[in-house]
């Protein structure tokens, strides 16, 4: 059985989980941002 979504249920299920969606990308921002700038170390090269 197929189940269709409308929108006005898909702007209702954001407004619900916006505070995780924004902690989310929050956190994979910082950890992105750590991970340059501690782990990856810099590769100098020219042409």
């Amino acid at each position: 059985m197929k189940q269709e979504i409308s929108m006005k249920d898909f702007q209702q299920l954001l407004k619900r989980r916006v505070v995780t969606i924004i902690l989310t990308m929050c956190c994979v921002t910082v950890s992105l941002i750590l991970i340059s700038m501690y782990v990856l170390k810099p590769s100098y090269q020219y042409s």
